[in-house]
């Protein structure tokens, strides 16, 4: 993407002008497909995505889509662990489920080893927060290039978000056509844009580089974007969230998630994250604690998480701010750029 300023604020003109189009109940300056699913049904939500994509085309130079293909019948099993650790033999397709909460940065190995010839000098991998067993494909993608982790990446980056949007488009009118992920069929769908669009997908070959050998998880800590937007709640903790995940706990409904997105004050952190150039986590005590950084920004809201914004307050160089503050700055950060 040669001018990311520039499709930056394309990509923002171009958002709202579909929000309006769309009537979207959403005061962020762009969205994820899973913020166009809350409102829009499958034939609006793919009308919107052609369109988003069709506006910003000639902002993008290139787009790279990987998927797995692991034939079962071919491959019944995977060997993961052995050092330090059990190793252990799990179902194919288990093994690709477990992947997926890391495919984030799975897909920028793809890109590396489809642009092998290329310089990466210069470029920041933008990467949406993953969940992972430490693997080398890890390991040979920081080293290729700078990374940047997003939590919500696909709500507070505009990148990450057309990723998101273009592969919700591609998964959307493939699985409509009942036709299979293969790389034909992701090149159909792209055809009728101006980008470049380039395909890889992980086979047995790609098994070595993809497969846990350590029963260690990859702590992100040092690549996380900075300053990170917390948004505490006295309901958020009680309704169990696995925040880092932004999955619903165990026994409790998916749908939940769905009402806290649409909150005023929850759009309230991702504009905040959005123009601090930063991202946004709903705060989770048991992880959090120990992440936070001088310069990050808390907003609270209840008795609960005030308290906890207080202590946090004592340990780092953090801005804290209620509910009712972030909205009132937001408010007056959104009258100034509409003078």
């Amino acid at each position: 993407m040669p001018e990311p300023e520039e499709f930056a604020k394309r990509y923002i003109d171009v958002s709202q002008e579909l929000k309006k189009e769309f009537d979207l109940d959403y005061s962020t300056p762009f969205f994820s497909s899973a913020s166009l699913r809350d409102h829009l049904n499958t034939i609006e939500m793919s009308r919107f995505m052609k369109q988003l994509v069709s506006k910003v085309q000639d902002f993008i130079e290139s787009v790279h889509c990987s998927f797995v293909l692991l034939p079962v019948a071919e491959m019944p099993h995977v060997e993961t662990g052995g050092i330090k650790c059990p190793q252990e033999t799990i179902p194919t397709v288990r093994f690709i489920e477990r992947l997926a909460p890391g495919f984030s940065y799975m897909t920028a190995l793809g890109y590396v080893w489809r642009h092998e010839d290329a310089h990466f000098e210069g470029l920041e991998m933008h990467i949406d927060a993953f969940s992972s067993k430490h693997t080398t494909a890890w390991d040979i993608v920081r080293s290729k290039a700078p990374v940047s982790i997003f939590y919500k990446g696909d709500e507070c980056n505009p990148f990450i978000s057309c990723a998101d949007i273009i592969a919700s488009h591609v998964d959307d009118t493939i699985s409509v056509h009942r036709a299979k992920l293969y790389d034909a069929e992701v090149r159909r769908v792209l055809s009728p844009y101006s980008f470049d669009t380039t395909v890889f997908f992980f086979d047995r070959n790609s098994i070595p580089y993809c497969t846990w050998k350590m029963n260690q998880t990859i702590n992100p800590s040092r690549y996380l974007k900075r300053p990170i937007v917390y948004l505490a709640t006295d309901r958020l903790v009680a309704d169990g969230l696995d925040q880092e995940q932004d999955e619903p706990a165990v026994g409790k409904p998916r749908r939940s998630q769905d009402k806290i997105r649409q909150s005023e004050l929850y759009q309230t952190a991702l504009k905040h994250a959005y123009r601090e150039n930063g991202c946004m986590k709903i705060f989770n005590p048991a992880e959090d604690k120990a992440i936070v950084r001088s310069g990050d920004i808390y907003i609270h809201a209840g008795p609960h998480s005030e308290r906890m914004g207080a202590t946090l307050q004592s340990m780092a160089n953090i801005r804290v701010y209620s509910g009712l503050e972030a909205i009132r700055s937001a408010e007056k950060a959104d009258m100034h750029l509409a003078n």
